[in-house]
């Protein structure tokens, strides 16, 4: 999968698709659904080897075998260090760094290392949610990851093509979901209802001004 030809519509999507649920777009005329391309021939994974590997690591590590967690953790980074760099534009993707452990120092530095390697081994899978509650961190790691700032999430219209009142409407969108008290709850509320009142009257006189305009050049 090197080079562009993995991506689905670069114009449309970015550079980033799930590989995992989507195939290469040369394959979509016998390996996906018409009109439903993200209806493919790619098996569905129920468990994976390297599941089994993590699951096997947290065991380990809770009966004091570090050293046996590590390895297998290493056998899962050993075969993700194998697989080719995604490209686009004829640049990495991203900067791929995957080496094995040397050492497990304590416990509590093996259970994040096997955390963080479900995290990336999993991704996409279904696993995240559910490992998180099985440790007991769910809340903490979901709030944690509410932080998004206006001016963060002003960044992110921008990325995405928004403008005008639909990057407005976003942003306000963001600060209600952070809000902490009823009246910034209300203040932004109000804000919001006001952005989307925009955005609904504009939608009803043109055909999608409030997509972004990568979304806008397929429509």
């Amino acid at each position: 999968m090197a080079g562009d030809a993995w991506i689905r519509d670069y114009a449309y999507a970015g550079p980033f698709v799930g590989v995992k649920h989507m195939i290469e777009q040369a394959q979509f005329s016998g390996q996906a659904v018409a009109g439903g391309l993200y209806i493919t021939g790619l098996n569905v994974n129920i468990i994976r080897l390297a599941d089994v590997y993590l699951m096997a690591a947290e065991c380990n590590i809770e009966t004091g075998a570090l050293g046996e967690a590590m390895r297998l953790v290493n056998l899962v980074r050993a075969r993700a260090a194998l697989l080719p760099g995604k490209e686009f534009g004829g640049a990495p993707a991203a900067a791929y760094k995957v080496a094995p452990y040397t050492v497990f120092a304590s416990a509590d530095y093996a259970r994040n290392a096997v955390r963080f390697e479900r995290r990336l081994e999993l991704a996409m899978e279904g696993h995240r949610f559910y490992d998180l509650v099985r440790w007991g961190i769910a809340k903490q790691v979901i709030e944690g990851q509410r932080n998004l700032t206006p001016d963060t999430a002003a960044r992110f219209a921008k990325a995405a093509g928004l403008e005008g009142d639909a990057a407005r409407y976003f942003a306000e969108l963001v600060v209600f979901t952070q809000a902490t008290t009823s009246t910034e709850r209300n203040q932004s509320y109000a804000r919001f209802l006001a952005s989307a009142a925009i955005v609904r009257r504009v939608r009803s006189s043109t055909r999608t001004p409030w997509r972004s305009k990568a979304w806008a050049k397929r429509a």
